[in-house]
């Protein structure tokens, strides 16, 4: 219900504000995409160091259901749906969203829809769906899957894990 309510007060917060709550907005996503972008470098690149610690720790060595439990499904099998599911999702929503911006604000000094433009838009597009992004999948996977199969919490939330 919470969610609800805070849903329904930014709707009509961003409602009544029209042009000009846009205008402020717009500014602050300039911001933050212009000035920030080292800080979602760090965050990928401590979340990879992360994964890599859990792997090399005592951490690494804890399996996910009983000790005795043979896995379901092979490691390929596992990888692939694992793959299928982070990316599908993304792919729907953004498969069209990502290209159009990189010909609209192409990198550099290259032309907005020129054909620079449209040969590096489906090359860059490329890196939103690379390992790293991936990894941002994995961290909530880990919590939930270790609550229900090793705690056996009945959850499927990553707030209840």
């Amino acid at each position: 219900m919470p969610t609800v309510v805070l849903f329904i007060c930014v709707s009509v917060f961003l409602i009544i504000g029209g042009s000009s709550l846009q205008g402020f907005l717009n500014q602050i996503l300039n911001w933050v995409t212009s000035n920030m972008g080292w800080g979602y470098m760090w965050i990928y690149i401590i979340n990879f160091l992360f994964f890599v610690y859990l792997m090399l720790s005592k951490y690494g060595n804890i399996r996910l259901g009983e000790p005795d439990d043979k896995p379901v499904y092979k490691n390929f099998q596992w990888g692939s749906m694992v793959f299928a599911t982070a990316i599908d999702a993304s792919i729907l929503m953004l498969s069209m969203v990502d290209p159009l911006m990189y010909v609209q604000h192409p990198e550099g000094s290259v032309k907005p829809y020129s054909a620079t433009a449209y040969n590096l838009a489906h090359m860059y597009g490329q890196y939103d769906w690379g390992p790293m992004a991936w990894l941002m999948f994995a961290a909530p996977t880990i919590a939930i899957g270790y609550m229900m199969y090793n705690k056996k919490r009945k959850i499927q939330s990553l707030s209840d894990a």
